[in-house]
């Protein structure tokens, strides 16, 4: 009975030392696997950490370009956009040169007329406006404020568009409203 007794003592030692070493392997696989989460999560941290300042900086880009297209809109106030151009309609009536002169300190120029779409986008305001037409340098050479010479095709184009009268040419009409001191409003 003794001697069996042994054995008992035997096995149950040889199973606990089997538990041991289980549990020690598999304790050791754990503080691996640890290590290893340790590390995802130091990555994770890192890449978070990056994306709350890339965050951060688009915020205060966000505010910025918010803040600049606030100040543009109401910079543009009283102007109108229409086919990649932006036009302005002054609220007083000027004489040409000094329509021109308000168009310029604004950044802009009287307007110059270069389509039928243009002709009808002018014609929607339904008002005598100053266009960037004049004969000043070379009186009869009508010339854009550009410097480009007027197409004659055109003429009376603008002239029954601009002034509403077709019995007149066009020359006429802007040579008596530039020389005869007439008040009109700025389109640029």
């Amino acid at each position: 009975c003794i001697m069996g007794s042994g054995n008992t003592k035997d096995m149950k030692m040889a199973l606990l030392q089997t538990s041991y070493n289980n549990l020690t392997n598999e304790r050791d696989q754990l503080q691996v696997s640890l290590y290893n989460l340790h590390g995802v999560l130091n990555q994770l941290q890192s890449r978070y950490d990056t994306l709350a300042r890339e965050k951060d900086q688009l915020q205060k880009r966000l505010e910025s370009m918010t803040k600049d297209r606030n100040d543009l809109q109401r910079g543009c106030q009283g102007w109108v956009y229409f086919k990649h151009s932006f036009y302005y309609i002054s609220s007083t009536t000027k004489f040409w040169r000094d329509s021109r002169n308000d168009c310029l300190q604004r950044g802009a120029d009287l307007m110059i007329i270069n389509s039928k779409e243009e002709q009808e986008f002018m014609r929607r305001f339904k008002q005598l406006t100053w266009i960037g037409l004049t004969d000043r340098e070379t009186e009869g050479t009508w010339r854009w404020v550009d410097g480009t010479l007027l197409n004659t095709r055109f003429i009376i184009f603008v002239s029954l568009f601009v002034f509403g009268v077709s019995s007149v040419p066009c020359c006429t009409i802007l040579h008596c409203m530039y020389h005869g001191g007439t008040n009109y409003k700025s389109l640029c």
